[in-house]
């Protein structure tokens, strides 16, 4: 009774069936983990463990060579395609490229890797082959495509173009060069062909009837095979898993990529590549114009990352080498960007598009050896290899001995597998984003607005200025509410109008102790004025209870200022208390304060504004009243400085001695307006004074270049300045305020000189400033 209970226990559980369905089950679960780490040569080992590799090999107990395997496994498919070639010949009427045909009929099997596969016969007819094994379709005349063409260079380039479509990488295109191969040139050629063994090797299943000792002794011998593939392919095989630790500057966790800008992520990148050739030294590239002009760094970087696409050392003469860049670039991408005008004219958004399309096709991110994703890499290896060898040929010792390794390692097999998940999603987040900018920087460029591009310093600053600590804004503004949704929205915003809030924060800050910038209440009141921020809902107070609010934590002394990240949070709540009226979300509020005022408002420094009162119509109208007596001035006080044999000679112009003789023999100088003042006026129209035209008809325009002297039109620019010095009221128009101020400095001239007449100068002037004062 009992022993029939246990057979309808066993009958009922099958655990045969279980054990079988476990065995495929963890078979599954390796071979995925096994593609998400990018353990490839795993991968591949798994998936050929029951190929038959004895027509590759003349003795499966002899050590098999590299180049030898290449040769058998290019005449097994030569054999085949000659088979296929011989059958479509005997009904040549169905058959176009009847010639293709003849050709592979015909081929014999190689004995080298390099004069035999000059003529591509025999690489056309492996590609056929390994094509018709990839679609699991039949043979087909259309796969011979490169061989209707007669000239061997047009074949050669053909059949690249028919090769790129079975490439295992992308490193491994760069390896098929067209004119090499017709002149028997293979080496990089083997290095391709090695790495596309591994993915179609095209060996059949081993004989059913052999039994697991044979097939584990051949399986070994596959194994050896292969190890010696990869080894011989190099760089060509498919790329590992990617690592953006490199990426990292120090502290940083990965979650911070995804915060930078991706100028920063490109700056980075390069960099981390040129760190990797540590046998020249080269400073960091911290922009994508000047930094790359000379080609050096890029000549570096591609060295670093395609040496397989270079052709020897780059050359030390410069256009030789751009030359050369241009060259190894476009074997590097799909599409060509870069251009010698592009690198020579520092165009900093194509060098940055060019960057970009390099980091996505050859982005050389494998951890490095003492890296932790790679101690992570190298658990899975041994957990997933010993796996996938015992479930080969399972059975039931060997698949529960599997799962008792695997749970021991579990904790330490989940976090590899967790970090390689980290690494891969973020990875994937860094690319999506390379990507959108590629597409919006070329599209920037399409539209004729090139767009400008993030250097290293900006990059470092980007944070600053850009990034938001909620419950600091909400601690100092009870009001506010501050979700992820609209935290999000204004750091968009402040990232879109980073460059304008940094000048801004730049332009009204003041040098503090330990040689920082920053804004004080002066600067920021500057601001409010010049901005026009005044209102009934912001008056100053309350631009001084924000300020005093943000620095309650900070000594009372005259050093205290805002950061970069206290002014934006300073910024924000000024919008808010401004505009909370006008609209509802904090986002609003900062556009509002931004479009309206910022932009059009702030940093228009003291120069501006004096030449927009300067030549203004009301006061150009008053000089004009005036314009021959003030020239008759100007032309004997110019005349006046006999110091030096040069400042005789210039008498069409007027130097600071001459300017200052002048306001002194009006009585202008004063406490107010001091000698020191009057050098500051005279220093500060000098730039700023252009040629009016009604000005100038009668007068010679030397001296409007000359730094040390003024023209005409500059000395009325400083009569300007001197009047808004001496009458500041605001309340009178400047214009009148000028006018006031021109008769008095006539009356004072026309006294000091009425008893020195004599000289023509003088009489000519006191003659029309009597008529003048009349």
């Amino acid at each position: 009774q009992e022993l029939s209970r246990l057979k309808q226990i066993w009958s009922d559980t099958q655990p045969e069936l279980l054990l079988q369905v476990l065995a495929q089950s963890l078979e599954l679960f390796f071979s995925l983990v096994v593609r998400q780490a990018g353990l490839h040569h795993l991968e591949v080992k798994h998936r050929l463990a029951k190929k038959d590799i004895r027509p590759l090999l003349d003795d499966p107990s002899a050590e098999a060579e590299a180049e030898m395997v290449l040769i058998r496994w290019i005449n097994v498919a030569v054999t085949k395609a000659r088979g296929h070639c011989e059958e479509l010949l005997e009904d040549m009427s169905k058959e176009e490229n009847q010639d293709a045909l003849i050709l592979v009929a015909r081929q014999e099997e190689i004995q080298n890797l390099d004069a035999d596969l000059s003529d591509c016969v025999a690489l056309s007819a492996l590609y056929a082959m390994i094509k018709a094994e990839r679609e699991q379709k039949g043979f087909s005349v259309k796969d011979l495509i490169a061989l209707s063409e007669v000239d061997l260079e047009l074949r050669s380039v053909q059949l690249c173009y028919c090769l790129l479509e079975i490439s295992p990488s992308e490193r491994a295109k760069c390896l098929l060069v067209p004119h090499e191969i017709g002149q028997g040139e293979t080496e990089k050629l083997q290095l391709f062909l090695a790495a596309v063994f591994a993915m179609h090797p095209m060996l059949q299943d081993l004989p059913v009837a052999m039994n697991n000792l044979q097939a584990m002794e051949l399986q070994k011998v596959l194994y050896d095979v292969l190890d010696k593939m990869e080894d011989f392919a190099g760089s060509a095989n498919k790329d590992a898993l990617e690592d953006p630790t490199p990426l990292l500057h120090g502290g940083e966790e990965t979650q911070a990529l995804a915060t930078i800008s991706v100028e920063q992520i490109l700056l980075r990148w390069v960099n981390a590549q040129l760190a990797l050739d540590s046998a020249t030294h080269s400073r960091p590239v911290e922009n994508f114009g000047s930094d790359l002009q000379d080609g050096v760094a890029l000549a570096k970087l591609l060295t670093v990352i395609a040496p397989e696409a270079c052709v020897g050392e780059f050359s030390e003469n410069r256009e030789e080498r751009l030359e050369q860049i241009i060259v190894v670039a476009g074997r590097c991408s799909d599409y060509e960007l870069l251009t010698v005008n592009a690198v020579v004219e520092g165009q900093s958004d194509m060098l940055a598009c060019f960057l970009a399309q390099l980091m996505l096709v050859r982005p050389n991110l494998a951890a490095q050896p003492d890296s932790l994703l790679s101690m992570h890499l190298q658990s899975l290896e041994e957990v997933c290899s010993e796996g996938l060898m015992n479930l080969t040929y399972p059975n039931p010792s060997t698949t529960m001995k599997i799962c008792l390794q695997l749970e021991e390692c579990w904790t330490k097999f989940k976090l590899a597998a967790q970090a390689v998940q980290d690494s891969t999603k973020c990875i994937a987040g860094i690319k999506e984003r390379v990507h959108a900018f590629l597409g919006e920087t070329l599209s920037h460029r399409a539209r004729g607005q090139p767009k400008t591009m993030l250097d290293a310093k900006e990059s470092r600053e980007f944070l600053f200025y850009t990034s938001l600590n909620p419950e600091r804004l909400t601690a100092m503004n009870k009001e506010l509410i501050l979700d992820k949704l609209m935290v999000d929205k204004v750091e968009d915003i402040l990232r879109r109008h980073f460059r304008l809030l940094r000048e801004i924060f730049k332009h009204y800050s003041s040098s503090k102790s330990g040689g920082t910038n920053g804004v004080d209440l002066k600067g920021l009141l500057k601001l409010f004025q010049e901005c026009k921020l005044r209102s009934k809902e912001f008056a100053p107070f309350h631009l001084e209870t924000i300020f005093n609010n943000h620095l309650e934590d900070k000594s009372r002394g005259d050093d205290r200022s805002l950061a970069p990240h206290e002014f934006i949070e300073v910024l924000i709540l000024c919008a808010f208390t401004k505009f909370r009226q006008a609209a509802s979300s904090l986002s609003e509020q900062m556009l509002l304060l931004i479009d309206l005022h910022l932009k059009p408002n702030a940093c228009n420094d003291a120069e501006s504004m004096f030449q927009k009162m300067a030549y203004s119509s009301p006061v150009r109208q008053v000089l004009d009243q005036h314009q021959k007596e003030l020239f008759y001035i100007f032309q004997l006080y110019a005349f006046l400085d006999m110091s030096t044999t040069e400042a005789m000679q210039k008498e069409n112009t007027m130097n600071i001695t001459e300017f200052q003789m002048l306001l002194e023999d009006c009585g202008f100088l004063d406490l107010t307006l001091t000698e020191v003042a009057v050098q500051q006026i005279f220093q500060g129209i000098q730039q700023n004074a252009t040629a009016d035209d009604g000005a100038e008809e009668a007068v010679d325009v030397e001296g409007v270049d000359d730094d040390e002297e003024m023209s005409f039109s500059e000395f009325l620019d400083g009569l300007v300045a001197v009047a808004a010095y001496k009458f500041p009221d605001p309340f009178t128009p400047l214009s009148s305020r000028i006018n006031t101020f021109l008769l008095q400095l006539f009356a004072s001239i026309r006294k000091h000189w009425s008893r020195k007449r004599g000289a023509p100068r003088v009489d000519m002037m006191l003659n029309a400033l009597q008529k003048k004062m009349r």
